[in-house]
């Protein structure tokens, strides 16, 4: 049995579902959020309101807890000397960020319903600006906290996206995993597929012939799972580069 999701954004979602028969009805629904400062401000109550909206209609909320803020646009980011400029570091170091991460906790303890929590989503992604051997600590402590608050309906996600290096799975000469968080903290991997190049063709490529391809990273990534016995969802996928009227 296939049991499916759809994304975040709500016209696109509303144009959707009354084309859909409801046989194929989707059973979960991605929601972003940036735990860190953004023009918004950090508003839980619109979070709950969101989760609540989501369960009335009877989906299961896939919630992205960003570990970023102010997202600099491409040209900032070219400008910059450091390119890691994520605040997993800060979450794992620093309290800065305690008092939200409990405001989190709560308002999914108290939603009460199931939620799939994918913390840093597409964690070595340039992209998201994240800190080798910071991420996994962040991830750790966040899960730790929400334990510690009483969340018992939440299950937590590492997701992986193949555009990014293949080194989710090194460790440095200490023992310390440079992404993964660990088997006790993660109970779903996870990947983002959407060129048909993550999931189909070669397996290795290049010059050599021998560096992985985005489909040699995926299978990379779907061996580690069954490594270490933890179950695999999709979280992110749509057609890409594709006519969809074909």
């Amino acid at each position: 049995r296939v049991v499916h999701g759809m994304g975040q954004w709500e016209a696109y979602n509303a144009r959707l579902l009354p084309a859909l028969p409801e046989a194929v009805r989707p059973a979960a629904q991605l929601l972003f959020l940036q735990i860190g400062d953004t023009p918004r401000g950090w508003r839980p109550e619109g979070v709950a309101g969101r989760l609540q909206a989501l369960g009335r209609d009877g989906f299961v909320p896939v919630l992205d807890i960003g570990l970023r803020g102010n997202q600099p646009t491409k040209a900032e980011l070219d400008g910059r000397a450091d390119k890691l400029f994520g605040i997993d570091h800060e979450v794992a170091s620093s309290t800065r960020f305690d008092s939200r991460l409990r405001d989190l906790a709560g308002v999914i303890r108290e939603f009460g319903q199931p939620v799939l929590v994918r913390i840093g989503g597409e964690f070595n992604g340039w992209w998201n600006g994240y800190h080798p051997y910071a991420y996994p600590q962040a991830f750790r402590k966040i899960v730790g906290m929400f334990r510690e608050a009483g969340v018992t309906n939440a299950a937590f996600v590492w997701c992986y996206e193949p555009s990014a290096p293949g080194d989710f799975d090194e460790q440095n000469t200490q023992g310390q995993w440079k992404w993964f968080p660990g088997d006790d903290v993660v109970d779903w991997f996870s990947i983002d597929w959407f060129n048909k190049e993550d999931f189909t063709g070669p397996l290795v490529g290049g010059r050599q012939g021998r560096e992985p391809t985005a489909h040699g990273r995926s299978r990379k990534f779907l061996d580690l799972a069954v490594a270490h016995h933890k179950p695999v969802i999709i979280a992110e996928s749509a057609p890409c580069r594709y006519d969809l009227s074909d």
